[in-house]
């Protein structure tokens, strides 16, 4: 109908029906339409008052109020106008994303090609998962969390034969998980103990490492490289310094290979639920939870965040980040927090 020809008490013949998937029709003067959502607004009407306000007898329509002028109509261009940009360049590409990109009737989509990243776990210790092994053997436990991240970042993840700490083995395998690789993540034997050897076969096989350390607990022992256009990511060896560097310097990498807009994780501040201790020199990772105090929600560490420590990875809602200093931070205090399930 034309708002301006409905006053409160006002009686209007019903003239048709507009009806989805159909072409619009022409709305006759001093007439009402039936309508049905979602359906194009017929040529002449400029109002849709839903059919549980009004009272309808045979082909006449009475409305108790006058409508306001362009009630319930979606206008051509009013979400998003003509010529403007919805999806820019390095979105990601959300359910929300391609239900976008199909609304706007796009057919195919130009992406970025999916990283290829090769894990290679490193050490004397390791056994396959599942599998018996001697005395003194461990089940190696660092990939499947790093290969879940990985593609969680869009990679296509390879695990590579796991090694042991022999200069000759870790150098061969070093440069066998380089060929067809983008990302090479290595795991263990980056630090500077007699049987890490990780280190010493990048620079063999011609890495060129940007940095090697990081003022970060737990995680200190990590490097980074490159060799043209790979990127190496030597992480340490223990599982939640593995998990906890991948999720703060392997995942904006791999965003960043893919032209991510927004490549870092996405912290959010919350209160300590109790009191943390500060390390005086480097960045303290807190793995913990989201509890609820005081009808609000805050953060509270896993009892146990050693670096080896499994079962608060596996557990843990996500990782607190507490600034250097001398003083612990008091209850209350708000830190930045990354949620697993934001990276």
């Amino acid at each position: 109908m034309r708002g301006l020809d409905v006053t409160p008490g006002a009686v209007l013949p019903v003239d048709g029906e507009a009806r989805t998937g159909a072409a619009p029709g022409q709305l006759a003067e001093g007439c009402a339409m039936r309508i049905f959502t979602g359906a194009a607004l017929p040529s002449g009407a400029d109002t849709v008052v839903m059919q549980e306000q009004v009272v309808r007898e045979g082909e006449r329509v009475s409305f108790a109020v006058a409508p306001k002028v362009g009630e319930n109509v979606r206008r051509q261009g009013e979400e998003l106008p003509l010529g403007a940009e919805a999806l820019p360049a390095g979105s990601r590409l959300t359910p929300g994303a391609l239900m976008l990109a199909a609304s706007l009737d796009q057919a195919t989509l130009v992406v970025s090609r999916r990283p290829r990243v090769t894990i290679l776990c490193t050490g004397d210790e390791l056994r396959e998962n599942g599998e018996a092994g001697p005395l003194g053997t461990i089940p190696e436990s660092n990939s499947p969390g790093l290969r879940a991240l990985a593609q969680l970042a869009g990679a296509e993840v390879t695990i590579a034969p796991l090694v042991a700490d022999e200069p000759d083995l870790v150098r061969d395998a070093v440069t066998q998980a380089l060929q067809g690789s983008d990302v090479l993540v290595t795991v263990g034997g980056v630090s500077v103990g007699d049987h890490d050897h990780v280190r010493s076969a990048l620079q063999e096989a011609g890495v060129s490492l940007d940095f090697w350390k990081v003022a970060l607990k737990p995680g200190k022992p990590l490097a980074f490289g490159r060799l043209g256009h790979q990127h190496v990511l030597a992480l340490p060896g223990n599982p939640a310094s593995a998990l906890v560097t991948f999720a703060l310097f392997g995942m904006p990498l791999l965003r960043k290979l893919q032209a991510c807009r927004n490549s870092l994780p996405l912290a959010s501040a919350l209160p300590c639920a109790a009191p943390l201790k500060r390390h005086a020199e480097r960045i303290i990772v807190c793995i913990g939870n989201v509890v609820e105090q005081n009808g609000l929600s805050a953060f509270l560490a896993h009892p146990n965040q050693s670096s080896g420590a499994t079962l608060a990875l596996g557990t843990s809602d996500g990782l607190a980040l507490l600034d250097k200093g001398n003083s612990p931070c008091e209850a209350g205090t708000l830190v930045p927090f990354i949620a697993w399930s934001s990276l």
